[in-house]
């Protein structure tokens, strides 16, 4: 190893007075001899005292330097400890880029499991200050040539105006904000600016929407949210589970595929909280360029559009009608001939030739007894009760999307046969799912919710709706109505489903369409102990798209086999144990 060695050059001084330590004694000169230093003698002892009284002053000054440099700090330390003491504490200064991009970062958004729906990535944008453009044609020439689709004669008008600001373009790629820098124009600039992401795409763009090019929230929850989001705090969870929506969305696609259906719509929610697990409306649409997007992907079906959904309402109708004590369950009501009302015949979709209990009218899904039920109700309790289940007014879910149900202006006799079926009455799937939930959860109505809510925490403020005793008289009805009526197509191996069908001939001027209908299914699972509610809407099926139907495309043929395969695959993800029927099979088949 090689040892250090000083350069000599750094040291001359030492090395000078090392060799010939007399120098120091007679400033310096070489010669002279003894006598000569004989002669000097006086004047070095005057010489030394000199020497020793300078190195003294300066030290006192160096002292005194010290003693002033501790006293300031020693006042700011006892300032800090003891008079400052009890007052706020001393802001701290964040740094920040000088850029407009670094002025708020807008909040994440997230699903229930923290997997990010939304988030922040950072573009350069071109910009030009027009004062200081110092050869405006090779400017124009070079930007025209980086960014072919710019107007040449718009790009000129913009860099000889008096404005002191001028976008060129925003979102640059890496190597646009280079070919811009080497065009070398001390009047070209850029600024970084936010730019949001989607990472699940499509998957959610119907929940989380999109935002503009200033990051401004558009649609969904991103609109809904904005000013909360620009605060740039905490990430928002939403109540979405990612991977429910996969499958959800996976499930009601392959059942549009196989029906040759024009979309569909599907809401899986928590029946006890209101919060929405799933939320999927097809087509969808690319929040990347939505612009770009048909009228009919934007079209939030789950949430903005208002269908009649029919025979799903008789859910609702038997539950007013048992809680309100207009019927008994053991009370047969006559359903052998159709119902005339003003002029208009209500009937069945096959002719029954005897009367039903309230449970067989849900499980045959009778128009006539669910309208004589409704008639002894009156309008007046009829409307009354479907507006405590947020059927007669916008859902207060957080998306800019909610659509305005509709209903007659005048509810006469008319109107309350028809809308206990499910016709001359029109609310959004996620309305009629969350009032199915306030049905089988114990009776208490509860807002829809796309926020998570926290596990422990006290659940929104909630109205009851029906009794304790209704609401398991109807899960008994609706477990039967799947066992052993419209809905046994929704039956799983592992898990008790109940709920009921619904299809409804699509409306058009002057009457109904007999061959276009929407195709329902609502239940919830496990029935017996309620946890989850799903509700799947397949608009337009083809009747004759499937053989195996037999020409038929009811919400028991086309809906309620997919809200069977998602059960089976979504229930082991949320925590649900096999729950299979028991060993002396359905509680009430002998009704």
């Amino acid at each position: 190893m090689t040892a250090y060695t000083p350069d000599p050059s750094s040291h001359v001084l030492d090395a000078s007075l090392a060799s010939n330590p007399q120098r120091m004694l007679r400033g310096g000169k070489t010669g002279g001899g003894l006598n000569a230093g004989r002669a000097d003698h006086g004047s070095s002892h005057t010489a030394l005292r000199h020497g020793r009284a300078v190195r003294l002053w300066r030290l006192w000054l160096l002292g005194l330097g010290f003693l002033c440099l501790f006293s300031v700090i020693g006042r700011e330390i006892i300032h800090l400890a003891v008079i400052a003491e009890g007052r706020e504490p001393i802001p701290t200064i964040t740094p920040k880029l000088d850029t407009g991009a670094q002025e708020f970062r807008r909040s994440q958004l997230t699903d229930r499991n923290g997997r990010v729906l939304s988030d922040n990535v950072y573009r350069k944008a071109a910009y030009a200050v027009p004062s200081k453009i110092t050869d405006l044609e090779g400017t124009i020439a070079g930007l025209v040539r980086i960014f072919p689709e710019l107007d040449p004669g718009r790009l000129r008008a913009n860099l000889i105006s008096n404005r002191p600001f001028v976008y060129i373009k925003r979102r640059l790629t890496p190597d646009q904000e280079a070919a811009v820098f080497n065009l070398g124009e001390p009047g070209l600039n850029f600024l970084e600016e936010q730019y949001r992401v989607y990472p699940q795409g499509n998957l959610t763009s119907h929940i989380v929407g999109y935002n503009n090019i200033d990051t401004v929230g558009q649609s969904g929850v991103e609109a809904h949210f904005d000013l909360l989001l620009k605060e740039g705090v905490n990430p928002l969870a939403l109540s979405i589970d990612v991977r429910v929506q996969h499958i959800v969305a996976e499930e009601l696609a392959a059942t549009i595929e196989e029906f040759g259906a024009i979309a569909g719509a599907a809401v899986l929610m928590d029946a006890n909280t209101g919060e929405v697990i799933s939320l999927v409306s097809l087509p969808d649409f690319d929040p990347y360029n939505p612009a770009t997007q048909s009228e009919a992907q934007r079209l939030n079906r789950a949430t903005l559009a208002a269908y009649e959904l029919g025979s799903v309402f008789k859910v609702f109708t038997l539950a007013a009608a048992i809680d309100g004590k207009t019927v008994s369950l053991d009370e047969e009501i006559d359903v052998s001939r159709p119902l005339v009302i003003s002029g208009f015949e209500i009937g069945d979709y096959k002719r029954y030739e005897d009367t039903m209990n309230p449970f067989n009218i849900l499980r045959r899904s009778s128009n006539i007894g669910a309208a004589k039920l409704a008639l002894r109700m009156g309008a007046e309790a009829q409307e009354s009760f479907l507006r405590d289940l947020g059927l007669l007014t916008r859902s207060t879910v957080e998306i800019m999307e909610r659509a305005r149900p509709q209903y007659p202006a005048r509810w006469g006799k008319s109107a309350t046969a028809t809308i206990s079926y499910g016709y001359g009455i029109a609310a959004s799937p996620l309305q009629v799912a969350n009032a199915f939930s306030a049905i089988v959860n114990g009776g208490v109505y509860l807002p829809p919710t796309l926020v998570r809510v926290p596990e422990g925490q006290p659940l929104q403020y909630g109205r009851r709706v029906i009794s304790e005793e209704t609401s398991a008289i109807m899960r008994e009805m609706l477990e039967y109505t799947v066992n052993n009526g419209t809905g046994g197509f929704a039956r799983t191996d592992d898990y008790r489903i109940g709920g009921k069908t619904g299809t409804a001939n699509i409306a058009r001027p002057g009457g109904y369409n007999e061959d276009a209908r929407r195709a329902t299914f609502v239940g919830a699972f496990p029935i017996h102990a309620p946890k989850y509610t799903l509700l799947i809407m397949v608009d337009s099926p083809d009747s004759e798209a499937q053989e195996r139907t037999g020409g038929r495309a009811t919400g028991g043929w086309v809906a309620a086999p997919a809200f069977s395969r998602i059960v089976e695959r979504v229930a082991p993800m949320l925590g649900l144990e096999p729950d299979p029927y028991p060993e002396d099979g359905d509680p009430v088949a002998s009704r």
